[in-house]
């Protein structure tokens, strides 16, 4: 045991990005911060035994610390395990919730007996349809303010659709009230006001999802409160490989964070939480799903995460309107041989519907990328 006399040279990792029977090439500590203390773990070239992390969990041991001087060892390790196609500790939370939950996954067979009422559908009214239209107008404007105007119009024409009938004290009512009432949970409510947009526009009519969206929304970012505050202020394309592995442990942070509400979470939104960084080609995290099989509810709220991000320039720094954000993405997608984020027909159709309604062109060739991952030789399928 040493003296901790700078944490600063030293990043943290969680308990569940160690695998166990996996040699590490790093050291590991435990810092004691109460008693500004340091004690070296294991060495590199230890092997994380079997049971590690039921050992050190149940004695409430979830974050050890790496050196800095270890940077690229961590990061080399890491990289090892995501080309392996394993997982992350995200995950075996997501996991553990549908093992809990037996009515996670829905049976394969129903009771014929048994009625299963239609889902509540929502309607859109021509009123709301122009109060849409105008909100797309202040968005697509390079004025700050009437981008801010614009923001609140489409929250509140989301509110007064998803929010319809539902019991003024429920969770996703007090959620949704809270975020309003708080500066710093406008990307949360941003996530949920687009996603419920863009489910409209792709068709999506049931109140349950779109609900669902919503609620994942305002719920998709709660991890990042665990995260160092100077890494969430880095725009995503500006991070460094460390602090991008630092930044995705934001997920398990939140996965963690909701498990005490698993039973008032529909599986539809747990898996829209668990999949939201997951990327049409595979790249994403945390289980690196990719094409056809990564569900719609998870690319819509994905669209809605970086949408928002390009609006406020959390991007890469810098701040676009509606039509610049869309087009900034179209383009990424055309520069790839195989779209990176986005199931091209699901994203082509919601390009289709905010032209429409924006009164804007995103791209002429937006048209051509569903045409080019058919050439690319990838099994199509309708959205």
């Amino acid at each position: 045991m040493a003296e901790l006399k700078n944490l600063k040279d030293f990043f943290p990792v969680m308990l569940g990005i160690l695998r166990e029977d996996e040699v590490i090439p790093f050291k590991l500590y435990l810092v004691l911060t109460a008693n500004k203390r340091i004690i070296l773990f294991r060495r590199d070239e230890d092997t994380i035994e079997q049971g590690f992390k039921d050992i050190y969990a149940g004695k409430g041991l979830t974050v050890f610390y790496v050196p800095v001087a270890d940077e690229q060892k961590y990061v080399a390790y890491i990289k090892s395990l995501q080309d392996k196609k394993d997982e992350d500790v995200a995950i075996e939370v997501l996991a553990n919730l549908e093992k809990k939950d037996p009515t996670y996954e829905a049976p394969f067979e129903k009771d014929p007996e048994v009625e299963t009422p239609p889902p509540e559908e929502v309607t859109v009214t021509e009123e709301q349809n122009i109060k849409l239209q105008e909100s797309f107008k202040n968005l697509d404007s390079k004025d700050e303010n009437k981008r801010k105007e614009g923001e609140t119009q489409a929250q509140e024409l989301i509110e007064a659709i998803v929010l319809e009938g539902e019991n003024k004290k429920s969770l996703f009512t007090e959620l949704w009230q809270d975020s309003k009432k708080d500066e710093l949970q406008g990307h949360a409510i941003n996530i949920a006001t687009y996603a419920c947009v863009f489910g409209l526009g792709m068709g999506l009519i049931s109140r349950d999802t779109l609900k669902n969206l919503a609620m994942a929304g305002l719920l998709h970012d709660l991890g990042v409160s665990q995260i160092d505050s100077d890494v969430v202020r880095i725009p995503q394309e500006k991070r460094t490989p460390r602090e991008n592995l630092e930044f995705h442990q934001h997920l398990q942070f939140t996965l963690e964070m909701i498990l005490p509400l698993k039973m008032a979470l529909s599986p539809e939104l747990l898996k829209a939480l668990g999949g939201h960084h997951e990327k049409f080609d595979g790249t994403g995290y945390p289980k690196h799903i990719k094409t056809f099989a990564l569900e719609n509810i998870c690319q819509i709220l994905s669209m809605a995460d970086i949408f928002d991000g390009m609006i406020r320039g959390h991007y890469d720094g810098v701040k676009r309107t509606l039509t610049e954000a869309f087009q900034t993405i179209v383009k990424i997608e055309k520069s790839k041989i195989f779209p990176q984020y986005y199931n091209p027909d699901l994203f082509n159709k919601l390009v289709k519907w905010v032209e429409t309604n924006a009164d804007t062109k995103i791209l002429e060739e937006a048209d051509n990328i569903v045409q080019e991952t058919v050439s690319a030789g990838v099994g199509h399928k309708a959205a």
